[in-house]
């Protein structure tokens, strides 16, 4: 197979001038043949760094949606209108596109997280494909695959903070949360987006998927904002045993980046925007 170019196309942070960074994440994954979004971000930069970057949206053939928030899907429908009249696959959990969906802020206050208005109503513009009977993995390009659900075993990944009603009675924990892998020649590359259902669990998940293979990089969200130090040195436990040769921390790791970049110093680099590599398979 080809080689897989993967570039970051929106992230919190940017270092590169003409580029601009949200809140939100968004990658963009080439084989030569399949150009892939894994998230949308929420779609104010995504237009304008694609272009920056010379990466054009109008050649996507697939999408895949790490889960339905809005910082992840907001660029969906910036995506239907460059690619249409052609329609490509969009690959997502049911629950993604649920709404409303709200989270807690510290200061006690509700918001509505979930997908914006103007993705919903562009979904039917996508290829949908029917999802398999059997949750996961799915091969959504070659080589390329998307988990499905993840179990969730660790109780103490559990992010919270997140409710289906704006009052805060009904506890949302996320359950269209996936992740996206490749096998490359040095071994899986894991995307996460979140990683709500817990950055272990989700490896995990990984690990029996691909038969155990080592772990070439992990890049992406791992939702380590606010975790408690319980939390934090149960992750840094399982990422020494599981050992990634490369660790990106990116979007919603917050404060924790500099914990992991000094517990793994050879291996923990930060991306911002226009950030990538190429990975061989």
């Amino acid at each position: 197979m080809n080689p897989v170019k993967l570039i970051l196309l929106a992230n919190n942070l940017v270092r590169r001038p003409g580029l601009l960074a949200e809140h939100g994440l968004a990658f963009w994954l080439d084989d030569g043949t399949h150009r892939l979004l894994f998230d949308t971000g929420q779609g104010l930069v995504l237009r304008h760094n694609a272009a920056a970057l010379g990466l054009d949206l109008e050649r996507v053939t697939d999408v895949v949606l790490s889960h339905g928030h809005y910082d992840h899907t907001g660029g969906l429908a910036h995506v239907a209108a460059m690619t249409t009249p052609a329609s490509p696959r969009l690959w997502m959990l049911a629950d993604a596109m649920a709404a409303p969906r709200f989270s807690r802020h510290q200061d006690g206050s509700m918001h509505d997280i979930a997908m914006p208005a103007p993705s919903r109503e562009v979904l039917a513009r996508f290829d949908r494909p029917t999802p398999p009977a059997a949750p996961g993995p799915v091969e959504v390009m070659p080589g390329v695959f998307a988990t499905g659900p993840i179990p969730r075993v660790h109780a103490w990944e559990k992010t919270g903070g997140f409710f289906w009603d704006a009052a805060g009675r009904e506890a949302d924990d996320i359950p269209d949360d996936q992740a996206l892998w490749l096998d490359t020649v040095e071994g899986v590359v894991v995307l996460l987006g979140c990683a709500h259902a817990g950055c272990l669990n989700t490896l995990e998940r990984v690990r029996r998927q691909s038969g155990g293979r080592p772990l070439a990089a992990v890049v992406g969200g791992t939702h380590l904002s606010g975790a408690d130090s319980a939390r934090l040195a149960h992750t840094v436990a399982a990422l020494r045993e599981l050992a990634p040769a490369k660790l990106v921390p990116l979007h919603c790791t917050g404060d924790a980046v500099g914990i992991l970049k000094h517990e793994f110093p050879a291996t923990c680099r930060a991306w911002g925007v226009g950030d990538g590599t190429t990975f061989d398979r």
